[in-house]
């Protein structure tokens, strides 16, 4: 039924009443998430109008467009990710800055499963993103921690996506650095991010 409803849930992302819209991109995320993967095929329609959703002044919309994004975008292929990432990855950088941290949070989900999927085509952007992120992976005030875990946890994804040697050569370096530190902090969330972290490098190392 995907030919017949997705027209309709797409044209509602655009409604004047902010419910609809917030219910609307919900839905999306569901179908993001349940219909794969069927729902790929539709990647020319849907992605465009998630983009358009993410400048959404609403910061429900605007968190709502990184659910979207996470599910939706672990799922394809590299070369079918490709031609998006450009302005995917202008948006979630500029989300994953956010004053909102359940924004930057959110967003970098999102980024960790598009630089899964998106694999080699990710590294033209990766120096851009370690930008910012660096920026997190320090973070020391209480309420700021859980953000700073999952943009370790961005880190690693990253990793899966250069590679061993790119990887190493750049980044593993203020990662491994970051999370010994948290394992030092009287924080149990941060400690699992970074088990989480050594786990994925672990991998990438074998």
């Amino acid at each position: 039924s995907l030919d017949s409803i997705l027209p309709a849930l797409l044209g509602s992302l655009d409604d004047p009443n902010i419910f609809v819209r917030e219910c609307a991109s919900f839905s999306l995320g569901q179908f993001a998430e349940h219909c794969q993967p069927e729902i790929l095929n539709y990647h020319d329609t849907v992605l465009p109008s998630v983009f358009k959703a993410m400048n959404d002044q609403t910061e429900i919309m605007q968190a709502t467009s990184c659910y979207i994004l996470e599910h939706f975008c672990e799922y394809l292929q590299p070369a079918t990710l490709k031609p998006y990432l450009a302005p995917l990855m202008n948006k979630l950088g500029e989300l994953a800055q956010s004053k909102s941290r359940g924004i930057q949070e959110m967003a970098l989900t999102a980024l960790s499963a598009t630089a899964i999927a998106a694999e080699h085509e990710f590294e033209p952007y990766a120096q851009g993103v370690m930008g910012f992120l660096t920026q997190l992976l320090f973070l020391t005030e209480p309420t700021q921690l859980t953000t700073r875990g999952k943009a370790l946890d961005c880190v690693g994804h990253i990793a899966i996506a250069l590679g061993k040697e790119k990887f190493q050569q750049a980044y593993f370096e203020i990662g491994m650095k970051s999370a010994m530190q948290g394992f030092e902090m009287d924080n149990e969330l941060l400690k699992e991010h970074g088990f989480i972290f050594i786990a994925n490098i672990v991998k990438l190392m074998e």
